[in-house]
């Protein structure tokens, strides 16, 4: 919104961990060499600790970016699971086979046990990363410790990193669990930036979204230190409200006073007035007025993790305001049954249902131009009561069953305790992100969104289609028809969408790698830059340096880190563009007339 203002290509604050944006700190560093040192010890544990936003799960995908090709990994964030749905989960990530219907405690680490074997026999390594550690039961605990008893004479089989919130230290420290602190080699607890980083991070970010010139003072980044305590995420969420204070005020730099202000805003402390210079037009104060409005109605969820910043809903009774009732829904209910449905554009006029509106407060409008940012708090509104009122919407499985009919397959006929699960055996992966709705529109596949409200009604629902400023979506097996507007001022931030690896056992591909998945990048990339391509002879199979250079161009193209290394995210767009006719994409919906 305030990005070609400052002469910004994008926002330089988004939460959404973006490696072109990665920052490591002294600290990171210093982190970064402990996780590196403790697997090179050749077993036992490591432990990485911090706050909640300084940084932890940025590291860890440093570290796996980092990993030789020989290093097969699982990644647990799931803390709220049995003994046995864990060691489940550990099978499900490396792919270890074990029998769906009946396994056992034994039956499982039996199962493991092998596959580590015959890992290390062909000289790999296995390592097994569990974030939110602080959350684990006792016998979760003990299966971790009881994991690092799988050993050769001479050779730990797994090497285990633990990373949690600060509890972690607290629960390790208990006198039960000495045997399991006792296996730790390399801890390191993450402490946030000083001011001095906190300047060099903010600067750092400006410059990669493109910012012609300093933006923050020197005293605002302190106050933005104060402020956030020097974490990373929290400094993101001040400075990106504080950039769209200064674009309200049309100054050109951030003050002391729009951070504290900012703050302000995000804390529900003060009144939700606009920091705005005289001069400055009544559209665009309410246009600044609507966004915070907006963001306290639909977005609340998206800040509540995030300690003393998080949205206070009573900041909507604070700004001056105005009751209106909504006479015009701009979203219309579609039944899934509709099997003929036209494509998107042809058949809005036939999305006549209108969707009760609740009565909303509103900024009242001071000229004509401020309909639209009116528009925009109706249909976030329409779009929020859609969600708590239709049945079906408090159901996950229902979700994941509309996400899996966008492939074209029956969610029921799969197995597995989580959608995930059942995923791998329909051959996908599942992809978690954060990040806006035009960066989850850029990766153009369904997703699975899911909502919390202020209250903690949980909500759940699926992105099947975008044509234009339209949106469609899937709420309880309902069809539900959203403008963009309401989809970026509702959007909770959080999705996760299915794709279709090339190999289901490659996570990295390294230059120098070999094989049928480099033949596969090759065919890809010789399709989508319109070359004959040279055909599956030793040169395709082998990742050379001029299709690494091939590959790096590729990753330029599209916004990612151009390190020739190609991980999950590169895998993902390739495969979004390889014209595999199995994959649905967001906007093959619309050119398929809905199907």
């Amino acid at each position: 919104m305030y990005y070609s203002y400052f002469g910004l290509t994008e926002n330089p604050f988004s939460i959404t961990p973006d490696p072109r944006y990665l920052f490591l700190s002294r600290r990171h560093e210093e982190a970064l060499a402990h996780l590196v040192y403790g697997l090179q010890e050749g077993g036992g544990f490591v432990q990485l600790t911090g706050e909640v936003g300084t940084g932890k799960t940025t590291l860890i995908r440093v570290l796996l970016e980092q990993l030789p090709a020989n290093v097969d990994v699982a990644f647990l964030f799931n803390p709220k699971l049995t003994a046995l749905e864990f060691l489940a989960s550990i099978c499900d990530e490396l792919h270890v086979p074990y029998s769906k219907d009946q396994h056992s405690l034994k039956t499982l680490i039996d199962a493991l046990n092998s596959f580590l074997l015959t890992a290390h026999s062909q000289g790999r390594r296995v390592v097994l990363i569990f974030d939110e550690a602080q959350n684990f039961a006792g016998d979760v605990l003990e299966q971790i410790r009881l994991l690092t008893n799988l050993e050769t004479t001479k050779h730990k089989l797994l090497q285990i990193i633990l990373v949690g919130q600060p509890e972690l230290r607290v629960l390790l420290a208990r006198t039960e669990l000495r045997q399991l602190a006792q296996r730790i080699t390399a801890r390191y607890h993450l402490i946030p930036m000083t001011t001095v980083e906190v300047k060099s991070y903010i600067e750092h970010r400006l410059k990669i979204a493109g910012a012609p010139q300093t933006l923050f003072s020197d005293a605002a980044v302190a106050v933005v230190h104060k402020l956030s305590g020097g974490v990373p995420r929290l400094v993101n969420i001040l400075c990106d409200r504080a950039l769209l204070g200064a674009y309200g005020a049309e100054q050109s730099r951030v003050t002391p006073a729009m951070v504290r202000h900012a703050a302000e805003e995000i804390n529900g402390t003060h009144e939700a007035r606009v920091v705005r210079a005289p001069t400055r037009s009544p559209s665009a104060s309410w246009f600044a007025t609507a966004v915070l409005v907006a963001a306290a109605l639909g977005v609340g969820a998206l800040w509540a993790p995030l300690n003393n910043l998080t949205v206070n809903s009573a900041v909507i009774a604070s700004a001056p305001v105005g009751a209106t009732t909504a006479t015009a829904a701009t979203t219309a209910t579609i039944d899934h049954a509709a099997t003929s449905e036209p494509s998107i554009p042809a058949a809005l006029p036939a999305l006549a249902a209108n969707i009760a509106l609740p009565t909303t407060t509103a900024v009242p409008k001071s000229a004509t131009n401020d309909k639209r940012a009116d528009d925009r708090i109706v249909r976030n509104n329409a779009l929020v009561e859609a969600l708590l009122t239709t049945p079906g919407a408090e159901n996950l499985d229902t979700a994941f069953s509309s996400l899996f009919g966008a492939w074209r397959l029956n969610y029921a006929s799969y197995v597995g305790t989580t959608g995930c699960e059942r995923a791998i055996g329909a051959r996908l992966h599942c992809h978690w992100a954060t990040g806006s709705f035009d960066q989850f529109v850029a990766y153009n596949y369904p997703a699975l969104i899911w909502y919390e409200s202020a209250t903690g009604e949980k909500r759940y629902f699926s992105v099947v289609g975008v044509a234009g400023e339209d949106v469609v979506l899937d709420v309880g097996g309902k069809r539900l028809l959203a403008s963009r507007d309401a989809m970026r001022e509702f959007w909770p931030g959080k999705y996760l969408l299915l794709w279709k690896p090339p190999s289901l056992d490659v996570n990295l591909i390294r230059p120098g790698a070999k094989g049928e998945v480099v033949v596969w990048l090759r065919r890809t990339l010789d399709r989508l830059e319109g070359s004959a391509g040279s055909g599956a002879n030793v040169a395709t199979e082998f990742y050379d340096p001029t299709l690494v250079a091939r590959i790096q161009d590729f990753q330029r193209e599209r916004k990612l880190n151009p390190d020739g290394l190609v991980g999950e995210l590169t895998l993902l767009q390739l495969a979004a563009e390889s014209g595999d006719p199995s994959t649905p994409l967001l906007t093959h919906f619309a050119a398929s007339g809905g199907e």
